[in-house]
């Protein structure tokens, strides 16, 4: 399997009070590649390659209908929701919402903790 990061990921900016643009907060593949890289010394491609992989293979696993457990993170699930009515917000007329199945993310209370 190949694990390249081929799509250019743009980074969100915004001018600040000096007219500069400054990063958003929002994190890429590419930011998490370069703190692979920074953090384990390995090439750049590597770094990118191992995102990659931890990235398919969370989806795989979901795609297998599998939780995916991270210790001090959290998991994430599939869960299946049946059909339901609804409604067309611009016409207003009753519609049936289709069974579907979702990823859900519960966060540890580790990770909550920290993010107060």
């Amino acid at each position: 399997m190949n694990y390249d990061i081929t799509e250019t990921e743009k980074v969100e900016t915004a001018p600040d009070s000096t007219g500069q643009q400054e990063k958003s907060n929002t994190v890429t593949r590419n930011d998490l590649a370069d703190a692979v890289f920074k953090t384990l010394g390995t090439t750049r491609r590597e770094a990118a390659q191992l995102v990659g992989a931890f990235f398919q293979t969370i989806t795989d696993q979901l795609i297998s209908n599998k939780t995916v457990k991270i210790h001090g993170f959290g998991k994430f699930l599939v869960r299946e929701k049946g059909e339901r009515p609804g409604r067309n917000p611009r016409t207003r007329d009753p519609v049936r919402v289709t069974a579907r199945r979702v990823v859900r993310f519960q966060a540890t209370g580790k990770l909550k903790g920290r993010v107060k």
